[in-house]
């Protein structure tokens, strides 16, 4: 295989693993789950800074667009033949995954995890 191909897989699953996040928090808060054609994007939505007060996982501005980006990637990538992907196209998308896992990752426990008790904070 093609290393292009390797990384655009890796980019596709990175999206997808949020997706799949975004997907059981709305399902365990009772959420309806968008359909049809623009599913992925609403989906996003969602929980994107545009989101109404009180939704259980909301991204600000910086993260939303990073997630928002590797969408829109995911889209490009299913849809063509690998032989069109370059290295320069996915090189920005391969060296930024680890910082937008990273900040979704502290999204998603600040929205789960409880802060911490009055006796971790020594009062």
């Amino acid at each position: 295989m093609r290393v292009a191909t390797l990384i655009g897989a890796y980019l596709n699953r990175v999206y997808n693993g949020i997706e799949n996040v975004l997907k059981q928090v709305a399902v365990l808060h009772g959420l309806p789950l968008p359909t049809g054609e623009r599913d992925h994007a609403d989906l996003l939505a969602m929980s994107g800074p545009d989101a109404p007060e009180g939704v259980p996982l909301r991204l600000d501005a910086d993260p939303f667009d990073d997630v928002d980006a590797f969408r829109r990637f995911r889209h490009v990538f299913r849809t063509s033949f690998s032989a069109q992907l370059s290295l320069d196209h996915l090189r920005p998308g391969a060296l930024a995954s680890s910082a937008v896992v990273d900040r979704f990752e502290e999204v998603v426990r600040a929205a789960v995890l409880p802060g911490p008790s009055a006796d971790q904070k020594g009062g």
